[in-house]
């Protein structure tokens, strides 16, 4: 789900981050579907009718590029900041080499006139483009096509009989994967395709992988009106639900790395993951047009194209709340937590969740709430009392007043156990009127500890009473006492036994008034 972000205290304070998504201007209304950036200033977004936009600014300013066709345009990509393609209805190709400003179509000779949903490229030279023909609404055909020497001639490499193809991805040149009414996947560049997934009515729109093992892909089944997101962990040859939503059609699917991943869709609908997809968080993307494909360049800095010349941006992965920092302090058996956010948005609050270290279940332990709406930054703390020894780890559950939320990423403390007994020096010494007294006990059994005076004589038992293994404080008040020199002796078991679990230990402590 969506992953409260964690950046450096150092670098953070003296910026102020915008929350989740904005609107950017597109200077049109045309549906736009495909959006691809080299770097975060340099992006193009293609669409109907033959649009086709790019910014040098990151999105703030969209200039509309030399119209080349009417063809609808369905899929940018771009190797480097000029030479790029672009794929669209009626087998349209065409190749920029100078970031957009002209463009030069390129041929495939398909046996039907097919649409060609998208294209990818490994380097300046090689790439394939994916599509398919509809001869009815229960006939089609799917294409597949690939270029060696950057789209100067195209070789019609494989199709499948009444399939759909909308999406290419190639984790390297020879293992690639495509997603349409099922998943296919090659291991020889293209030349050979298998069947590897797919379902009665399933449409998938997009594959993303992030390795050569883990990828996901993302759609619907039109029969269930669901929609669908799946993973892989062995490059594709089998896949993992992760999500099925009622009432949910899912376009495209991006991830920036192998946790950080999100999911676009019709009707606005925009999920997050912070953990590669085990959990997954709607986004507030602030509109209902149908998204088609979103793009990010970090885990922070992202944008989305769809209907009627959408476009929308996020300077912060599209969180609601920017958590600066997250972190542990313990104190003998207290586990301290605090964080601090930099802007809020609908922070109805926090729930603290414990785990014990390598263990999958997550446990509520505490609720702080949040302070709403609010551009200042707000200092949180949680206090974890009288933790066992052990490992633990500690993660913030962020929830908004829509009841929507995201995670924070998880810290790591230890309790270690005690293997001894001991005896500490009191704490203030001198003290007027109390002091504190920090003992240990290695093993569960009785132990007393009482104050006598200079003569001997017992003024105070503070213990006595069974412990079990840990650290203990305990506090001495003398308010009651004249001024002058005190011991305090712990006494756990019986220390003349030879199974050493007797022991005894005697500290002296002074009063001033």
């Amino acid at each position: 789900m969506r992953t409260l972000k964690i950046f450096s205290l150092v670098f953070i304070l003296s910026i102020t981050i915008p929350a989740q998504w904005v609107m950017q201007n597109s200077g049109t209304q045309l549906n736009l579907n495909s959006i691809f950036f080299i770097d975060s200033n340099t992006g193009w977004a293609v669409g109907d009718e033959g649009i086709i936009l790019k910014t040098t600014n990151g999105g703030n300013d969209w200039i509309t590029q030399p119209g080349v066709t009417t063809d609808n345009l369905y899929s940018v990509h771009f190797e480097n900041s000029n030479i790029g393609w672009i794929v669209g209805e009626n087998v349209r190709i065409m190749k920029s080499t100078d970031g957009g400003s002209s463009w030069s179509a390129q041929f495939a000779n398909p046996p039907f006139p097919v649409d060609l949903r998208s294209v990818q490229f490994q380097n300046l030279n090689e790439g394939w483009a994916v599509g398919h023909y509809i001869y009815s609404s229960t006939d089609y055909d799917s294409y597949i096509i690939k270029t060696t020497n950057g789209g100067t001639s195209w070789q019609n490499n494989w199709g499948f009989m009444d399939e759909k193809l909308f999406s290419v991805f190639f984790v390297n040149g020879n293992l690639g994967l495509v997603a349409g009414s099922e998943i296919a996947r090659t291991t020889d560049g293209g030349f050979n395709w298998f069947s590897v997934f797919g379902s009665f009515m399933d449409e998938f729109y997009s594959v993303f992988f992030i390795d050569s093992n883990i990828g996901w892909i993302a759609g619907k089944n039109a029969l269930q009106s669901k929609g669908l997101i799946y993973k892989s962990a062995n490059g594709g040859l089998n896949w993992s639900l992760l999500r099925s939503d009622t009432l949910k059609t899912y376009t495209s699917v991006f991830f920036a790395d192998a946790d950080h991943g999100w999911v676009a869709g019709l009707g606005g609908n925009i999920l997050y993951t912070p953990d590669g997809g085990i959990d997954w968080s709607y986004q507030p993307s602030g509109t209902a047009s149908n998204l088609s494909s979103i793009f990010f360049t970090d885990n922070i800095t992202g944008w989305a194209a769809g209907s009627n010349g959408t476009i929308l941006k996020t300077n912060n992965g599209g969180t609601p709340v920017e958590l600066l920092s997250f972190t542990s302090i313990v104190t003998r058996r207290d586990v301290i937590l605090t964080w601090i956010t930099a802007t809020e948005t609908n922070n109805q609050g926090f729930e603290i969740l414990r785990s014990i270290q390598n263990n999958d279940e997550w446990n509520k332990i505490g609720i702080v709430p949040g302070h709403g709406t609010t551009t200042e930054s707000q200092h949180y703390s949680f206090t974890d009392n009288n933790v066992s020894p052990g490992k633990y780890q500690y993660k913030l559950k962020q929830i908004d007043y829509d009841g929507t939320f995201e995670y924070s990423q998880i810290v790591e403390v230890e309790i270690p156990f005690v293997n001894k007994f001991s005896l500490s020096q009191n704490y203030p010494n001198p003290f007027n009127p109390s002091t504190k007294i920090q003992y240990s006990v290695s093993i569960t059994q009785n132990v007393t500890l009482k104050v006598c005076d200079i003569l001997g004589i017992e003024v105070a038992t503070l213990v006595n009473e069974e412990k079990q293994s840990r650290e203990y404080e305990v506090e001495f008040n003398g308010s009651n006492l004249p001024s002058g020199i005190y011991f305090y002796q712990l006494k756990a078991g019986d220390p003349s036994t030879s199974s050493g679990q007797g022991f005894v230990a005697t500290k002296k402590m002074i009063l001033i008034k």
